[in-house]
């Protein structure tokens, strides 16, 4: 009877105080782990969202700093040169003298046009050096030799059009137009006898997806490069980046960077759309509210199980992880009674199969960036030289206008072979006898210019002819030879020469590609000479550098390449590619 009246006190005394349950405890801790993931998950998404935005906006810094350091540069080394003529070049000095004698001018024009022609040959762009006498209506200029597809002569009709428009000048720096392209030009000069320089600014940096570009000055926009810019918004998008504006909903980054000539600003816009449509589409959202929610469900449902079951799972999953840490696998548990083993081991089960689905994911990361490596291989493979098929219209065009239809035809169907080469399969590897047959359709299509004869010599072995190499891994040198050849009306021989060599480390097949022209300057061999382990966009041996990248892909640091000078001073290239395993068991 003490103890009956002791629990009924016991239970008066509850009856008056504000007691919660544990059901209401789990209900409230429910709550808050709800409010709390809400939370952390909204920040969290905040969060990566910024730091997205902020590490676009410095990576696109660094390249506007990067590009604009690489065009200040170049500026500043041509103006230097056109002051020094300017200042101090005895030829020029005797030209701008009020009263000339015509032969005094010509000698002084002739030296002067050499001196230029020494520069120019120099710059690794489109872009040259000039010399305008007013009163003789007189232009001298000289240009690279980096490819241009337009008409040298229209354009220094376009340059001395500009030239006579701005008259007499001591320091002019200006901007024009020319077919589509736009040129700097800077100008010294007295009494009507100009010097100065151009730089084709469209094609100075080749273009990166996702990267555009936009010049301006304090006026208006000079030049934009990339296809977002020449699309509908692109006009708007230029000027508000111009004037510092970034159009709402725009989607873009922008970071901008001085430029030494007539104050202009480099500006590098990045596309943001995919990130900025993603976040503001009605599916990014729906996401970003049913992952909370169904983690609040998990939560209820946990919540909803440790309401029924509280104390003796605990104590039955210390007892099983007690058990654990005495054996290696699940499957080594004794079953005691009352407790359900069984669930154990599916549980320990699970995790062996969670353990190999990891070992797949991993085995499937590695084949997605095997693919992804001959993706970029195939990527670099296809890239072709616009200049080289621009030229071939134009000849075909001016042998049409001569009546030459049979000519014609046959360059059709060579340029058509040279194309279905190029573009053929998603194969990386051909033959070396298709190899050689693509060169002498190059150099058919090449002759028809009538410039300069190319004859080919092989020296390969027959059991050779069918061993596989790198798509255009011969006939890019050979190319290179033909350009920079330089001998007309005389003949241009080109050598060939494939054999096997055994090494230490395996088989190797020797390719040797030499020719009679003038050879590398020695200032260029030892950038040729230097190994490309990632592909240069602004080169100027963008070929050659992407046949290095191609067999770096391919092969590894066991492909080498060299180049140097033969013994009668002609250019020499030797590749050295590691033989297949099933080209040596045939």
């Amino acid at each position: 009877m003490k103890r009956n009246r002791n629990r009924k006190g016991n239970g008066n005394r509850f009856a008056g105080a504000e007691v919660s349950t544990l059901r209401s405890y789990l209900l409230a801790g429910w709550a808050m782990a709800s409010c709390l993931v809400l939370a952390v998950f909204l920040v969290y998404g905040i969060y990566a969202i910024l730091q997205v935005t902020e590490e676009l906006a410095k990576g696109n810094q660094m390249v506007a700093s990067h590009y604009a350091l690489q065009l200040n540069k170049d500026i500043d080394s041509m103006k230097g040169y056109v002051n020094r003529v300017y200042s101090e070049n005895a030829q020029y000095q005797t030209l701008k003298r009020p009263y000339l004698q015509e032969t005094e001018w010509y000698s002084a024009a002739y030296y002067l046009a050499n001196d230029m022609e020494g520069r120019a040959g120099s710059i690794d762009y489109f872009g040259g050096v000039f010399f305008y006498d007013a009163w003789k209506d007189t232009l001298r200029s000289r240009y690279s030799e980096f490819p241009h597809a337009g008409d040298i002569y229209r354009l220094n009709l376009c340059l001395k059009s500009y030239l006579m428009e701005i008259g007499d000048t001591v320091c002019h720096e200006g901007f024009f137009e020319y077919e589509g392209e736009g040129y700097l030009v800077y100008v010294r000069g007295v009494r009507q006898k100009l010097l100065g320089f151009v730089l084709n600014l469209t094609n100075y940096f080749a273009h990166q997806d996702g990267l555009e570009l936009v010049f301006c000055d304090s006026e208006r926009v000079l030049e934009t490069i990339g296809p977002i810019l020449s699309g509908s918004r692109g006009a708007e998008l230029a000027e508000s980046v111009r004037k510092g504006q970034i159009l709402q909903g725009s989607g873009i980054v922008v970071a901008t960077e001085p430029i030494n000539f007539r104050q202009m600003r480099l500006a590098v816009i990045q596309e943001t759309g995919g990130m900025r449509a993603l976040v503001g589409s009605w599916e990014f959202w729906l996401l970003f509210i049913l992952i909370p929610l169904i983690l609040v469900g998990v939560l209820f449902r946990i919540r909803h199980l440790f309401s029924h079951t509280l104390v003796w799972p605990v104590e039955h999953l210390a007892s099983r992880l007690d058990r654990m840490k005495e054996n290696k696998k699940a499957g080594e548990y004794p079953e005691t009674e009352g407790t359900k083993v069984r669930e154990l081991l599916e549980i320990n089960h699970r995790l062996d199969e969670i353990v190999e689905e990891m070992q797949h994911m991993q085995q499937e990361k590695y084949k997605k960036e095997m693919e992804a490596n001959a993706a970029k291989l195939q990527y670099y493979q296809l890239q072709v030289n616009p200049h080289f098929f621009i030229n071939c219209l134009n000849i075909m065009d001016s042998l049409l206008a001569d009546g030459d239809v049979d000519t014609v035809r046959r360059m059709i169907r060579w340029l058509s072979e040279h194309f279905r080469y190029v573009f053929q399969s998603q194969e990386s590897l051909v033959t070396i006898g298709e190899e050689l047959k693509e060169v002498e359709a190059y150099c058919h299509i090449y002759m028809v210019r009538g410039e300069m004869p190319i004859l080919i010599l092989q020296e390969v072995e027959r059991e050779l002819l069918d061993c596989r190499v790198p798509i255009l891994a011969i006939q890019t040198f050979v190319e290179n030879a033909v350009k920079h050849a330089n001998r007309p009306g005389q003949i241009l021989s080109v050598e060939v020469a494939v054999k096997e060599l055994e090494r230490e480390d395996g088989l190797y097949i020797s390719i040797r590609i030499s020719d009679n022209g003038k050879g590398y300057p020695e200032e260029r061999l030892e950038e040729l000479n230097a190994p490309v382990t990632e592909f240069r966009y602004h080169s100027r041996h963008v070929g050659i550098d992407n046949v290095k990248y191609r067999i770096y892909l391919m092969y590894g640091e066991r492909a080498q390449l060299f180049f140097y000078n033969g013994p009668s001073k002609g250019a020499v290239a030797e590749l050295l590619l590691p033989k297949r395993e099933e080209e040596r068991s045939g």
